[in-house]
């Protein structure tokens, strides 16, 4: 396939590669916002594999591709990352997507350059939730009958990681302040008997309570936190995954909210020990999707120790510039930028 383009569309898509991704992008956030971010990731990570380059660098020869290096690239999403079945071919749908966009507004591509074979179900597997997608799930579960209960389960779940297992064995006496006095702490028991303690926010400790408040709360006395059943956490699931609009073959489970930590531990620049001490894994063998085989020598530390940044280097961004930047960075990293603005403007408006 050639990427070049009929002599009377060249100037009309030279340049344009980005806006016209943006434009797709645009028709799928119109459907659904859920949809339209995982695209986003989806695509810009492709893009980062296939050329090393964001999407807002992309130009019209970076669109040619040869069916084999998608191949290529589902062999990586398997191998290196060691994803299911079921996820990769949800990273893999967005790509044949844009190539259709693309080639209906005049770009030499074809989707079929693109399109794999679908791979099984391999009916171990299950699919990943960012932090923004968790934290969502947790404000409409509120809405469901017993809904403070299920809200505070999932934050919970993807909080401290635990198993569901684990989760529904946690008692109100598993609670406890560590020796400062200013941190919650929450124990649980995993696979093999094997206790494990995380911390808990103030805040989610008080969401925690809330489930002491409700009516139907009050005919329990066995000092168990949650009373509820594993068909009603399923139910529970399939109503959220229906709301968000989170389609079947993501393969989304109750289970995938134990992976957001570590995804999140990941991204942020955590190491092997952070995420190993989160998940309570006492080997490396089941961590490997969190590793990538390449080595990163940039980011070893003996380079990043030595590597000398001027502390005023953002000043000589533009604001534009500036915003840029920070949409660039992964959902994450904007999370805890949006987070300290959010604190920053809220210590203002109290002056």
């Amino acid at each position: 396939m050639s990427a070049a383009l009929n002599n009377n569309v060249v100037g009309l898509h030279t340049n344009r590669v980005s806006e016209s991704i943006s434009a797709y992008l645009m028709k799928v956030k119109r459907r659904n916002e859920n949809t339209y971010y995982n695209y986003e990731v989806a695509i810009r990570r492709f893009f980062m594999w296939y050329k090393n380059k964001t999407l807002e660098e992309l130009k019209v020869e970076d669109l040619d591709i040869l069916n084999e290096q998608m191949i290529r690239y589902q062999a990586h999403l398997l191998d290196d990352y060691d994803y299911g079945h079921n996820y990769v071919n949800a990273l893999v749908a967005p790509i044949v997507k844009l190539y259709e966009h693309l080639s209906r507004n005049r770009y030499d591509v074809k989707a079929e350059d693109v399109r794999l074979d679908k791979l099984p179900d391999d009916g171990e597997s299950y699919g990943e939730l960012t932090v923004r997608e968790a934290e969502a799930m947790a404000k409409l579960a509120v809405k469901q009958k017993k809904g403070q209960e299920k809200s505070a389960i999932i934050r919970l779940a993807y909080t401290t990681s635990f198993r569901k297992s684990s989760l529904l064995n946690i008692k109100w006496s598993d609670i406890t302040k560590d020796r400062s006095g200013t941190i919650y702490l929450v124990k649980a028991v995993g696979k093999g008997g094997k206790a494990h303690t995380r911390p808990i926010s103030e805040d989610l400790y008080h969401e925690l309570l809330k489930i002491k408040t409700q009516p139907y709360y009050q005919r329990y006395n066995d000092d168990y936190i949650f009373h509820l059943s594993k068909d009603t956490i399923r139910n529970m699931m399939n109503t959220l995954k229906e709301e968000m609009h989170i389609t079947e073959d993501r393969n989304v489970v109750f289970h995938s909210l134990r992976n957001v930590a570590a995804g999140y531990i990941k991204e942020t620049g955590g190491d092997i020990e952070e995420i190993r001490d989160q998940l309570n894994h006492s080997d490396y063998n089941s961590l490997k999707h969190y590793m990538h085989k390449d080595t990163d020598y940039l980011n070893m530390a003996g380079i990043r120790m030595n590597e000398e940044i001027e502390d005023e280097i953002l000043e000589g961004l533009s604001r534009e510039e500036l915003l840029s930047l920070i949409n660039n960075q992964n959902e994450t990293v904007r999370l805890i930028l949006k987070r300290e603005a959010k604190k920053m403007i809220n210590e203002k408006g109290s002056k």
